[in-house]
């Protein structure tokens, strides 16, 4: 990851530094949902299809 250094006017540097939080908080999630299925079946359901698929 590169260091950006930036120069912001003083009126904007709370909104700047909200705006990068906000992205961080979205890095974050995408971190620890990389992977997650989205789907219309519960939990259960695909365990079932996946026990299936292997025994039978």
């Amino acid at each position: 990851m590169e260091t950006v250094n930036v120069r912001v006017p003083k009126e904007f540097e709370k909104k700047v530094k909200a705006y990068l939080q906000e992205l961080e908080k979205r890095r974050e999630i995408l971190k620890k949902t990389a992977g997650i299925l989205k789907t219309e079946k519960s939990a259960t359901e695909l365990k079932v299809e996946i026990y299936e698929e292997l025994y039978g």
